[in-house]
């Protein structure tokens, strides 16, 4: 069963990015104006909890905030916090000209200016290297830095992005030390986690997502890569009503999954898939959101089974719930 228990807003600006921390029960927010806010999950005391005699009783909790700080604010352009990474110490923010790491309290510790690559970033991951250190890796319209965030941010290098594609969104796989770069002409990239460049030498590893469009959202799981995304159709761009999984240690597309949207929001047209992204604990479940906030989960055992057939999955929205209150585009979610 799912339902919703909290609601929080600290800004007049829209949430851009969100992320669940990882040492506290607290989620982090970020807005267009550049503010960075945190809300503590706090269960209610005895007095607010229903009765225990209710039988559709359901424990009960609420958002608390327990910072809020103007993390960037360079200027109107690059100011909006395009990305949230929470570590155990606090969480990293990205904006397109800006990284800046802030603890849990709101102190800034950390932060690396993107001058010299032309304040054009979209995207981040880290992971760590041999040697322990921990690593931002952060893409944009024209290049991946590598940024070692425990010396102060020094970048020990910098390469053109692949095939001169802006990177929209790039996702590391430890296990293999690779990473993978999903761009805005809807191709995904295979990048070795240390040199930043093909792990094939000259040969371009490379997957054509979502041809002539651009990819929205990705997430890397165990042996499995999911994107959505946008494909041109009579010269417009429109959402793409499939989902491509990958499986990554034969590096080829399973059977595309059709997403079958429920109802769509007024003058919205048909919502198809927007955001996506593996359960953490669930490791063959997927969550995918639909632009009218609309959401289905479902496990990828039975596309896995398709594809052995040669056949492809449609997936209907077996467990679909829409936001009473935000009938419109939803623009980032976390699990």
């Amino acid at each position: 069963m799912f339902y919703e228990f909290g609601f929080a807003s600290d800004s007049e600006f829209g949430v851009g990015a969100t992320a669940f921390d990882v040492t506290n029960e607290m989620i982090w927010t970020a807005h267009a104006d550049g503010r960075l806010c945190s809300f503590s999950i706090q269960p209610l005391n005895e007095q607010q909890q229903p009765p225990d005699d209710d039988p559709e009783a359901l424990p009960q909790r609420i958002l608390e905030r327990y910072s809020a700080v103007r993390a960037h604010f360079s200027d109107e352009q690059h100011s909006a916090i395009l990305q949230l990474l929470p570590d155990g110490y606090g969480v990293t923010s990205l904006s397109s000209s800006l990284l800046r790491h802030h603890s849990h309290g709101g102190l800034q510790r950390l932060s690396v200016s993107f001058d010299q690559w032309g304040n054009d970033m979209l995207c981040m991951t880290t992971q760590r290297s041999h040697a322990k250190r921990s690593r931002v890796v952060v893409a944009g319209s024209s290049n991946i830095v590598d940024i070692d965030i425990t010396s102060g941010g020094w970048a020990q290098r910098s390469v053109p992005v692949p095939g001169g594609e802006p990177v929209v969104s790039i996702k590391s796989r430890p296990d293999r030390s690779l990473m993978y770069a999903a761009t805005a002409v809807g191709n995904v990239y295979t990048l070795d986690a240390m040199t930043l460049q093909s792990p094939n030498g000259g040969n371009v590893s490379r997957f054509d997502a979502h041809p002539g469009g651009s990819v929205t959202s990705m997430d890397v799981q165990g042996d499995f890569l999911v994107t959505c995304g946008m494909v041109n159709k009579r010269g417009a761009l429109v959402t793409d009503s499939y989902l491509k999984i990958y499986d990554l240690r034969m590096n080829r597309l399973l059977a595309p999954i059709l997403i079958m949207a429920g109802a769509t929001a007024p003058g919205m047209g048909s919502a198809g898939p927007a955001l996506v992204h593996f359960h953490p604990s669930l490791s063959s479940t997927l969550i995918v959101v639909a632009e009218d906030s609309r959401w289905t989960t479902f496990s990828i055992d039975s596309v896995i089974s398709s594809a052995s057939r040669g056949s492809s999955s449609i997936i209907p929205p077996v467990l679909e719930w829409q936001h009473p209150m935000c009938p419109a585009v939803i623009s980032c979610m976390d699990v």
